[in-house]
């Protein structure tokens, strides 16, 4: 998990490093990647949570704002583990 955390915190920063004006977007699926990706990239990144705290990520509804977000980002960070299987497929294509 250490390793995991590391190669997701060198891939913000070398994202936010080759456009240093511009912020990175992050779309999250879940508001605990978003808040790790902005306790990391702090003011570099701006960050898009697909849900709250109180929402199941299972039974996400993939609304057209979500397609929107998520084609403005230029990362996404995501559980995996067929967490987001019902919805983010659909955002995704």
């Amino acid at each position: 998990m250490k390793q995991f955390i590391q190669v997701i915190a060198l891939s913000i920063f070398l994202m936010a490093s080759q456009a240093a004006n511009a912020a990175l977007n992050v779309f999250a699926c879940e508001p605990e990647w978003g808040a790790l990706a902005q306790e990391l990239g702090g003011d570099k990144v701006s960050v898009f949570n697909a849900t709250n705290a109180l929402q199941d990520v299972h039974h996400i509804e993939a609304k057209p704002s979500l397609v929107a977000q998520l084609r403005k980002a230029d990362l996404l960070l995501c559980t995996g583990s067929e967490l987001e299987i019902g919805w983010l497929p659909v955002l995704l294509s």
